[in-house]
C-alpha cells in the first residue's frame, strides 16, 4: 500500500511492474492473479496499467472484490493481451 499523501505519483505502478518482473523473471510463474474492493478505482486504474485484465467479482464476508490476472505471455508481449469486459468500467 502507498500512503494518502503519495497517491498519484505512479508509485503502485513502478511497484507493481517490479512485482510482476520478479514473478515472472525470477520465480517463473504463470500467471499473477490481484483482487482489490470493486469500488477501490486506484487500484483498479494500476492493474490496468500494469496490463492485468478483470477476470470476475468475488464476494467475501458481504464485500464485493474483483479479480484481475495477468499471465506470462501478455506481461511480456502487450499486444497479445485479451480485454476481459469490465462492468465497472
Amino acid at each position: 500500500a502507498v500512503i494518502g499523501a503519495r497517491w498519484g505519483r505512479g508509485y503502485a505502478t513502478e511497484i507493481g511492474r517490479a512485482a510482476l518482473d520478479l514473478a515472472f523473471d525470477e520465480l517463473e510463474v504463470d500467471e499473477v492473479v490481484a483482487f482489490t474492493e470493486a469500488h477501490n478505482v486506484r487500484s483498479r486504474a494500476v492493474m490496468d496499467r500494469l496490463g492485468m485484465t478483470y477476470r470476475r467479482d468475488i464476494v467475501h464476508d458481504d464485500l464485493a472484490f474483483v479479480l484481475y490476472a495477468i499471465g506470462r505471455r501478455e506481461h511480456r508481449d502487450p499486444g497479445s493481451r485479451r480485454r476481459s469486459p469490465n462492468p465497472d468500467r
